[in-house]
């Protein structure tokens, strides 16, 4: 069964090899492994996002789908409309919608955001906290260079305005949601919504931060290849 794993805010697979290589050393067998990247030179909302993503899926086999973070809009609607292949989603750190009541004032402002004047050390404590490592941060740092601010923002504004939560309750293949217990972004309320609401889900609480994958990705692929094999 493959694993196909849909990235973060910033939609790349640059922070996500360290995670690849734990999956890979968990599988109890030949599991393939991939990252499907978002573009870089393109404003995609959810829909098309979701389209992307349906149009580049195996047709010839198996698998489940791994939405971090900003993508976990993009793997709920793959399965509550699901392709052929489709046997299990798993969340992390991620929402049906994003849990504030301050969510459309803030998606208003979000293009507006100064991404690039906010110290490094912000982003770090929001999205590494105490799991932070000089190593870690540079990455991080780095990543975010590399993508236009003006991306980040429209990204941002997008987590803000979705909203599945109606739609949750036509997803009848299973789920796992794994719950970050020290995220400073996503309220632990996303995940117990997602779990009251699925029929088939499951949450698990892994300690760590927002960055889940990054920081306990040993962690975060046993529960995968553990999910795997109760879904058969």
């Amino acid at each position: 069964m493959d694993i196909i794993i849909l990235p973060g805010l910033t939609g790349t697979n640059r922070l996500l090899g360290e995670f690849v290589s734990a999956l890979a050393a968990a599988s109890p067998g030949a599991v393939r492994v991939s990252v499907i990247a978002y573009p870089t030179d393109q404003r995609l909302d959810y829909a098309a996002l979701t389209a992307r993503v349906r149009a580049l899926l195996p047709s010839d086999r198996p698998f489940i789908i791994v939405g971090e973070s900003f993508s976990g809009p993009v793997a709920l609607s793959l399965a509550i409309t699901p392709p052929p292949g489709l046997r299990g989603t798993v969340l992390v750190a991620s929402f049906a919608r994003f849990p504030s009541t301050f969510s459309p004032l803030l998606a208003a402002a979000a293009p507006l955001a100064p991404v690039r004047q906010l110290p490094a050390a912000v982003f770090s404590w929001l999205l590494l906290g105490r799991w932070a490592t000089r190593q870690r941060r540079a990455a991080l740092k780095q990543e975010l260079a590399r993508i236009p601010a003006s991306l980040l923002r429209f990204r941002a504004a997008a987590t803000l305005r979705v909203d599945l939560t109606a739609r949750l309750p036509e997803i009848t293949t299973p789920l796992l949601y794994c719950r970050a217990t020290a995220d400073r972004l996503v309220h632990r309320a996303a995940g117990e919504e997602i779990q009251k609401t699925i029929a088939n889900a499951t949450l698990i609480d892994i300690p760590g931060p927002h960055f889940l994958l990054q920081t306990q990705a040993a962690s975060c692929a046993a529960a995968v290849i553990e999910f795997m094999g109760r879904i058969g």
